[in-house]
């Protein structure tokens, strides 16, 4: 009986071990692609003069990259959107007169993945003593999901590509974890703009594959929760964007900031008395910048 004790401690031990090694793979994965929502190769084009490539004559500033392709949010009552492209004869350099864009909901989304709808919350938090000089308190919008839709610029040329549409989902008949890769299901992967705007922050269209092996760990919870903060840097009297939205015109400069804290329950496979819960920050390196 002293054998068998034994023999089952170490087997326990051995798998608690092996399920904390997978869960923590999961984990890295899906932070460092997070991390990486809303990068964009032209931010550092902002502001810049646009030269004519034909006669050499320096135009007036291209204010209208201020607008991330990468981070833009859905126009409200649901009009129609397009993706931001620029056409010009480099990966950054867009037309002489290019077109108004029209936003595309490419930002980072946390989406119930069965409704493909985001539950956002209004938080007000008591601001900390050493900070709280003009105000005492800010707003946060928490959203809460079991599903994150982002995009990046991967391959560096500017433009959104049906590849550079992310995200993860827990797909729970399989209990897996999820990644896609091209939000177009159809569509070759490639140097491609998505086909069809309204899959980019969709939870069930385009292509996902498996990131964890189910015959190993089962992944029987994942949610994420999105917590954003907005600073409004041209009133400094109102600074908190969420609480006093700028006005349309202000010319008023706001960033929002973003955090992700990723919830993960796991157990292995043919043994559920070994499981694991696992939590992690992950801090959006890349703010959301408007000019109102």
């Amino acid at each position: 009986s002293v054998y068998v004790a034994v023999a089952q401690s170490s087997a326990e031990t051995l798998g608690s071990s092996r399920l904390n090694q997978e869960m923590n793979a999961l984990m890295n994965v899906m932070a460092g692609d997070i991390r990486r929502a809303g990068y964009w190769a032209c931010s550092s084009e902002v502001g810049r003069p646009f030269r004519d490539p034909n006669t050499g004559d320096l135009g007036p500033p291209r204010y209208r990259l201020q607008v991330n392709p990468f981070s833009q949010v859905a126009p409200p009552g649901g009009a129609a959107a397009t993706i931001m492209t620029w056409s010009g004869p480099d990966s950054c350099l867009p037309d002489p007169d290019p077109p108004v864009p029209a936003r595309a909901a490419t930002a980072l989304a946390v989406l119930d993945a069965a409704t493909n709808t985001a539950t956002m919350s209004t938080v007000t938090q008591t601001m900390p003593s050493a900070l709280a000089t003009t105000r005492t308190a800010y707003v946060e919008h928490v959203s809460v999901g079991d599903c994150i839709t982002y995009a990046y610029d991967a391959d560096e040329d500017g433009d959104v590509d049906a590849n550079e549409i992310y995200g993860f989902r827990l797909d729970g008949p399989d209990d897996e974890v999820q990644i896609r890769f091209s939000v177009d299901g159809t569509a070759p992967l490639g140097d491609n703009p998505p086909t069809n705007v309204a899959h980019i922050n969709s939870c069930t269209a385009g292509n996902w594959s498996a990131i964890n092996d189910n015959e190993v760990v089962r992944v029987t919870g994942l949610r994420f929760e999105l917590v954003e903060t907005c600073a409004n840097a041209g009133d400094s009297l109102n600074p908190d964007c969420y609480a006093n939205e700028p006005a349309a015109g202000s010319g008023d400069p706001s960033t929002e900031r973003r955090k992700v804290r990723i919830f993960l329950e796991a157990e292995l496979d043919g043994n559920a008395t070994v499981k694991a819960q696992m939590a992690q920050d992950v801090f959006v390196r890349n703010d959301i910048i408007r000019v109102w």
